[in-house]
């Protein structure tokens, strides 16, 4: 892989659509886009004023039309990478599509790499590092606040308050270089008091920062909350109760969850991915017994654990071990069946 080559890929995801789009990057893109592109009038495309729509034809070697497209061309510096750049528009559709990328890699552009438009950009000093994490983070997320963070953090407002901070460094850095470079100089001594209260400020903000990316991380991945408890407590009717549906199977026979359920949710702005767990007994089926031990594993990685006892029956040995299990992940304690005689310890 060489920065210097020409690039091109599908933008638009894989499916059927009304439009789908293709884009061309390098020294070479107006070059490519000479070779397989036409005028309506079926002449070779000779001119490429920037940023105009313009209506032709995407053709093969040998001048075949493979389909009605729109183009448009950036220049260098004006563009997304930082490069020349060629936008084809054509009709969405696989095949469609996959022959039109075909034509361009023959045309002499190379199949991009996962995120080497991006990485162009960052490069060619477009999108600085944190800007250039936000492009997936905007691609993926899933709700309103993630979506909203991602796009002020692509807008540079992680960069700008990051670049404050380093420039109160340096501000506090140099009458220090300089006393130690020119001690013989009539340099003005040190603020002790005031250069440590502003380095506390500084060290204050970096870790609010920090704290703020663990929030980030949340929004971006979402939190994990696991569902678990012995068998036909309830977790599978928690799960669909809380996602509005019929997710889970719900029976009344104990070990109908095997294997674990998991879907996302949108709570308030924050993606939460619920999972639903196998119920935590002691067996000899070894299905079951993979299911249990996938439990123990997720709840011992999960964010949050919702754990659930049935209220109408005494503390099982099952629970007992699941109690201290979960002792030091502090888990939200619930109770189902409550309409009955509650014969759990109070």
């Amino acid at each position: 892989m060489s920065e210097t080559e020409t690039i091109a890929a599908i933008s638009t995801p894989p499916g059927e659509g009304g439009i789908g789009i293709i884009r061309i990057s390098g020294d070479q893109a107006l070059a490519v886009g000479a070779k397989i592109l036409r005028q309506r009038s079926g002449n070779p495309v000779t001119t490429w004023p920037e940023r105009k729509v313009r209506l032709g034809y995407v053709v093969t070697a040998e001048d075949d039309p493979i389909d009605e497209v729109i183009y448009f061309y950036f220049k260098k510096n004006r563009s997304y990478t930082g490069e020349d750049v060629l936008e084809i528009q054509g009709h969405g559709g696989y095949q469609n599509l996959k022959r039109i990328l075909s034509t361009i890699l023959q045309a002499g552009a190379r199949a991009a790499e996962p995120g080497e438009f991006t990485q162009r950009a960052f490069l060619n000093g477009r999108l600085d590092l944190a800007q250039a994490e936000a492009v997936i983070d905007l691609i993926r997320s899933r709700t309103d606040l993630a979506q909203k963070i991602a796009l002020n953090q692509l807008r540079g407002s992680l960069s700008g308050v990051i670049k404050e901070q380093e420039d109160k460094l340096l501000a506090l850095l140099v009458p220090v270089e300089g006393a130690l470079d020119f001690p013989e100089d009539e340099i003005p001594d040190l603020e002790r008091s005031k250069a440590q209260k502003e380095l506390q400020a500084i060290r204050s903000n970096v870790a609010n920062l920090l704290a703020g990316a663990e929030r980030g991380i949340i929004l971006r991945d979402a939190a994990t909350v696991v569902i678990a408890g012995r068998p036909n407590v309830g977790k599978s009717s928690l799960l669909n109760q809380l996602l509005g549906e019929e997710r889970a199977i719900v029976t009344p026979i104990p070990g109908t969850t095997r294997d674990f359920v998991s879907e996302i949710i949108d709570l308030e702005g924050v993606p939460i991915r619920l999972i639903d767990t196998a119920g935590v007994r002691a067996s000899v089926d070894l299905v079951e017994k993979a299911g249990v031990e996938k439990a123990y594993r997720l709840m011992a990685a999960a964010d949050l654990i919702l754990v659930i006892f049935d209220a109408a029956t005494p503390l099982t040995t099952e629970d007992r071990e699941l109690i201290t299990f979960l002792a030091e992940k502090q888990p939200i304690i619930v109770l189902n069946k409550t309409d009955l005689p509650v014969k759990l310890p109070t």
